[in-house]
């Protein structure tokens, strides 16, 4: 996992997010897999199915205009134009990282975006105050 590299994307610009959906699945909030797509960088997220676990991959540079991911989620979470802050890692009582949150913008220190790693799917779920 690239838990450390994660911070190449922190202050970069996002320009686009969009979600890979499991078949038959609806809801924009449940996905197999996450991409936040930045001036800087491609942040790809999905869960390890053995461990339930938040995964993580960061690809340097990585800016292309087409994506193979088929939802954009553009208009549910409107982070596009906004700069990437601060990101956080949650564990639970087994030691696992299973939460991810990240904060955009202005309020690039308050947490507005989770991602929970829920029976090996990602959850994603704002967070406002």
């Amino acid at each position: 996992m690239d838990y450390d590299n994660h911070s190449i994307i922190s202050g970069a610009l996002v320009s686009s997010l969009s979600i890979r959906k499991e078949e038959g699945r609806v809801a924009t909030n449940e996905c197999e897999a996450f991409r936040l797509r930045t001036n800087r960088g491609l942040l790809s997220i999905w869960v390890d199915i053995d461990t339930d676990e938040i995964c993580l991959k960061v690809k340097r540079g990585f800016n292309q205009a087409s994506d193979d991911f088929e939802h954009c989620i553009n208009r549910e979470y409107p982070f596009v134009g906004q700069r990437v802050g601060w990101s956080w890692y949650g564990r639970n009582q087994q030691g696992y990282r299973d939460v991810l949150m990240l904060a955009f913008g202005k309020a690039a220190l308050t947490p507005q975006l989770l991602l929970l790693a829920e029976a090996s799917r990602i959850r994603l779920l704002r967070i406002t105050e």
